[in-house]
């Protein structure tokens, strides 16, 4: 039996995929965002409003509050059950911060598609890139022509 294999994982699976690019990630660097912060114009950080996770993701959105909190993003975190953000949001009467959270399967382009394009099941025109994106184009045009 393979490690992947005893992991759970299908083994058709690679443990370290090797068709993604690999980067390192930014350094955590709270001093350096400050910074940032202030060069923009905020010495003093600012409030953006609710911090609004997607449901059952709250404790996702408070480590999110807590980092911003961390270099001066004032945040409130607002919870809600699902059916009610998933409305609220449908009918863009969230403000502030909101944590969307996706498990769809496939690349950028299919997975914007699914919540920010005027043919997804819940348009919210969230996301404008995911109507401009070429690869959302021709991905719909595939689509379209393999009907």
């Amino acid at each position: 039996m393979s490690p992947t294999q005893r992991r759970g994982w299908p083994c058709s699976r690679p443990a370290r995929p090797t068709y993604a690019l690999r980067l390192d990630p930014y350094p955590y660097d709270p001093a350096q965002a400050r910074r940032l912060l202030a060069e923009a114009g905020y010495p003093n950080g600012f409030d953006a409003g609710d911090l609004t996770p997607n449901p059952p993701f709250t404790t996702f959105g408070e480590s999110v509050g807590g980092y911003l909190a961390a270099v001066g993003i004032r945040t409130r975190v607002r919870t809600m059950e699902r059916a009610t953000f998933f409305e609220a949001w449908r009918t863009k009467k969230l403000t502030g911060v909101i944590l969307g959270v996706s498990a769809a399967p496939g690349n950028a382009p299919a997975r914007l598609e699914t919540s920010s394009s005027a043919r997804a099941p819940t348009p919210t025109g969230d996301i404008p890139i995911s109507m401009s994106c070429s690869a959302c184009r021709r991905r719909s045009a595939t689509a379209a022509s393999a009907k």
